[in-house]
């Protein structure tokens, strides 16, 4: 028996080394410091780019976040930790992003038998691109000019790729990503620089203002557009860039051009669901499958995370769960933001609470020292924002540890809404959603531009909210108090003024 078994023992002997080299294939981020704070990771659909699926994850107590590699279709991978990492994932392979912002020579550090290709992926730098392209035009308003430079760019970030593909350092899917990722940005900012020249167009064909050979031109120019990267290729998915070239094709060539090339002038809407309408309706009608289920999941998902709660949602839901029962891009974050949408209009049709105070004839108030007047004796942490205005929203998830602070101090608190008469129906319904407890203020015409002269920045006074201050006994006392989301700091600060 002993013997029997001898041979069995002999070959696991032999073969236990290579059976711990096996280990299955893993993508890792370490970041120094980094010990249990959070990072987002955006995974690729078979090998496509879809913000939504993506999900929040916290760094382990080495500062490290690790999960198996079970791609089977090569596509990139976006790692949030104060910036966007990149990383290009082939079925199969190991990789190990290390962050060291300490490490003033080599802040990033990958991993993999890609490495090369990996950083220059991570050294891509794309500015905003409509700011890129109205820059560019202001300097030359010639379209064969910006095209030229835009191309020439292209180029520039491109050649590091094309030569490591020529070494045999990056195969030929590594190289395709890198060509679409940049090409895709480049073509949203060729694009940009037409916005300018076609808002100025005039386009009725019975008036003198309508000049045929400017369109006829600028027709031409954005099918030079369409031909450097055609929006209506599936293969565009697997780029995050993809987005934003389409979003101005759509809202601009699709939306506006087309219309103005066939003299009918499109005006603009006083409806502010236009904006989100129009496009919906423009993916319905001019892309064909996959890119219509596509789009349409992105458009929907991207509504829904601006927080406005627009009932439509629910119906482009219904429909996009009626066409496509199987869709993969139907997914948890997806579902979760559209979620809210029912959520929020269930809630809304609850009256306010007693702690929801309207400060009395408020509409009425033109100066803010007149408001801070209305504060005698009172502490007030003022809230400044507007129904619009993400970050204040997001801002708004810290509220009960803030209420729990405040109360303790006998502080009050003043929601100050910047929006204007259009929105007054979704103010009074997003402080009820939000359960936002203490008094309220929607700021009059003449109140929004004190407003502006006190807390905006500049010369021209531009505005940046969520804003918070400090009113003590009617008079403000602090201009710039810290954010909820500061938490201990913000309470400390406030706690040297009691």
């Amino acid at each position: 028996m002993h013997t029997n078994h001898r041979p069995h023992i002999t070959i696991l002997l032999l073969f236990a080394p290579f059976l711990l080299l096996a280990q299955p294939p893993s993508i890792t981020f370490k970041a120094a410091g980094g010990q249990g704070k959070t990072i987002s990771v955006s995974r690729p659909l078979d090998g496509i780019y879809f913000g939504p699926n993506s999900t929040q994850d916290t760094l382990d107590k080495t500062g490290m976040f690790t999960i198996p590699n079970n791609e089977k279709v090569a596509g990139a991978y976006e790692f949030l930790y104060k910036k966007i990492y990149r990383l290009y994932v082939r079925p199969g392979q190991s990789y190990t992003l290390t962050v060291d912002e300490a490490d003033t020579t080599a802040p990033l550090k990958i991993m993999a038998a890609d490495r090369e290709g990996q950083l220059f992926l991570n050294g891509l730098s794309f500015d905003f691109y409509q700011s890129k392209g109205s820059r560019l035009y202001k300097a030359d308003t010639i379209f064969a000019h910006n095209k030229e430079q835009v191309l020439a760019a292209a180029a520039k970030q491109l050649a590091p790729f094309h030569q490591l593909l020529a070494q045999g350092k990056i195969d030929k899917g590594f190289n395709s990503y890198a060509t679409r990722l940049v090409n895709n940005y480049q073509a949203s900012v060729l694009e940009s620089t037409l916005i300018t020249p076609m808002l100025k167009m005039f386009s009725w064909k019975d008036s003198t203002a309508y000049d045929a050979a400017k369109i006829k031109e600028m027709d031409a120019d954005w099918q030079e557009i369409i031909t450097f990267v055609n929006p209506q290729d599936p293969v565009n998915r697997s780029v995050n860039t993809y987005g934003d070239y389409t979003f101005v094709y759509d809202q601009f060539y699709l939306g506006y051009f087309l219309p103005l090339r066939n003299g009918i002038l499109v005006k603009a809407s006083n409806d502010p669901d236009e904006f989100w309408t129009s496009p919906y309706k423009t993916i319905q009608q001019f892309y064909p499958e996959p890119l219509k289920e596509y789009l349409t999941a992105s458009w929907i998902f991207f509504a829904a995370m601006q927080q406005e709660f627009q009932p439509f949602i629910l119906d482009w839901r219904r429909d996009f769960v009626l066409h496509y029962p199987n869709s993969i891009y139907y997914t948890a974050m997806l579902v979760a933001s559209v979620d809210k949408v029912k959520d929020y209009q269930e809630k809304i049709r609850k009256t306010s609470s007693p702690a929801q105070r309207f400060l009395d004839h408020y509409d009425t108030i033109t100066h803010f020292d007149e408001l801070a007047a209305r504060f005698k004796g009172k502490t007030i942490y003022m809230d400044l924002w507007a129904t619009w205005c993400g970050p204040c929203k997001q801002e708004f998830t810290y509220n009960e540890s803030l209420r729990s602070f405040l109360q303790s101090k006998g502080i009050e608190i003043l929601y100050l809404s910047v929006d204007n008469q259009a929105a007054d129906g979704k103010w009074k319904d997003m402080i009820k959603y939000y359960d936002l407890q203490g008094y309220h203020v929607r700021a009059s015409d003449s109140l929004l531009q004190d407003i502006y002269k006190i807390f905006g920045k500049g010369p021209r006074h531009t505005l940046s909210i969520p804003r918070y201050a400090l009113i003590k006994d009617g008079e403000m006392v602090l201009a710039e108090a810290k954010s909820p989301d500061e938490g201990t700091a913000l309470y400390q600060q406030l706690a040297g003024f009691l």
